[in-house]
């Protein structure tokens, strides 16, 4: 499922906190990874950078050493670019299936989560991106903490667009590689008029057909506990209550919603879910035409 995947660094002590982490996704087929540290031009053109060259290297090494141990083969690689266009560049050209970012409390390792890279690589990302969750900053290298448990409670909310249809198919895979809970989540929003709340029960029904096709079609997967959850209000509140509630390790969801323009004017549940979810996030990217000329197979 995630064969190769690129582990992106920045070399702090919450990154090593990250790479101790990722035992779990060797439940899923990760054996090789890619450790990369991306530089700006002028960091990377640099005397300082010349000089401090061997510490780099050191880092990386140290880093490199951590996921040899839980298993995997391991790549180092220190590039010069923006690092959106570099990881797709290279995950396409080299076959990589997933990038995995790490966030720390709201923020990303080293820098504002909203302005940084992290951002950036969920929304332009030819490959699915895994949002590490976790008090990542607070041991820092010399961290032992157990490894996230991605197959312990899946969450997947679904708004049954195309773009969560797509990330279903990793729902799938997961249960196929021995998840142990998985959650199918669907918010009904409410319709206004006039001031006046509307539900749609015809609406209603035929969503939940849809949540009991898709646990019959897991349950012939794998063991999975299947669950099937709805709720009504605010899909990015709801989503966050039940992540908290109850012990939810990963969510699955596309990284946009039904339309650019919906999200344009009403915001980004998936934006607000990385920004504020306990959990862990697997992010599936949309489908577009200009993804479609980038993206290989997912399959590596």
């Amino acid at each position: 499922m995630f064969n190769r995947f690129i582990v992106a660094t920045d070399l702090s002590p919450a990154s090593f906190a990250m790479v101790h982490h990722l035992g779990d996704l060797k439940l899923y087929g990760a054996r090789h990874c890619l450790l990369l540290q991306c530089l700006s031009p002028e960091e990377y053109d640099s005397t300082v950078f010349a000089y401090e060259t061997k510490v780099l290297n050191n880092i990386l090494r140290q880093q490199k050493e951590i996921l040899n141990a839980q298993g995997y083969s391991v790549e180092t690689r220190v590039v010069s670019g923006d690092t959106k266009h570099q990881l797709n560049q290279i995950a396409v050209r080299e076959n990589y299936a997933l990038f995995v970012v790490g966030t720390r409390e709201h923020s990303l390792i080293g820098e504002t989560f909203l302005g940084g890279i992290a951002n950036d690589i969920m929304h332009h990302a030819c490959k699915p991106v895994l949002c590490l969750r976790g008090d990542l900053g607070s041991r820092g290298k010399g961290d032992r903490t157990s490894h996230f448990q991605f197959n312990a409670h899946v969450l997947y909310p679904t708004d049954f667009s195309d773009n969560s249809t797509r990330a279903f198919t990793y729902v799938k895979e997961l249960v196929a590689c021995g998840a142990q809970r998985v959650t199918l989540f669907h918010v009904q929003q409410l319709l206004h008029d006039q001031g006046q709340e509307i539900r749609s029960d015809e609406a209603g029904d035929t969503r939940l057909h849809q949540l009991m096709n898709m646990r019959e079609l897991l349950q012939g997967l794998g063991k999975a506990e299947i669950q099937i959850e709805t709720r009504e209000g605010a899909p990015a509140q709801e989503i966050l209550r039940w992540i908290q509630a109850h012990g939810v390790q990963l969510v699955v969801m596309a990284s946009r919603g039904r339309n650019m323009l919906e999200e344009f004017f009403m915001g980004s549940v998936s934006h607000h879910i990385a920004r504020h979810a306990e959990a862990s996030v697997l992010f599936i990217p949309s489908v577009t035409p200009r993804s479609r000329s980038v993206q290989s197979s997912w399959h590596s």
